[in-house]
């Protein structure tokens, strides 16, 4: 990734170890996905939003990753795919849910 890993991501990491799909990852993997959302100017209420979200879990079926292989790339590659509509919208129905 290049770049340290901020204190607020690794809390979000930490809130987040119960995450239905938490599991289908590496775990500094979503530590990384934490820290790349905070990049593209999520707010930490919305990444919580996200990563607690099926979007992780279809992000890894989508992948082809085998179980506890996927990567933040993987996530960014689910939410970057316009036929996901991952918009700003749709993030804010997560954070209400």
């Amino acid at each position: 990734m290049g770049k340290l890993i901020a204190p607020e991501a690794e809390a979000l990491s930490a809130r987040t170890h119960d995450a239905y799909s938490y599991d289908n990852y590496l775990p500094l993997e979503w530590t990384k996905a934490c820290q790349m959302l905070l990049n593209r100017g999520f707010d930490e209420t919305e990444v919580e939003a996200i990563m607690r979200s099926k979007w992780t879990r279809w992000a890894h079926d989508m992948s082809g990753q085998d179980y506890g292989e996927t990567s933040a790339l993987d996530l960014m590659a689910f939410i970057d795919d316009a036929r996901n509509n991952c918009t700003k919208a749709a993030v804010r129905k997560l954070v209400e849910g």
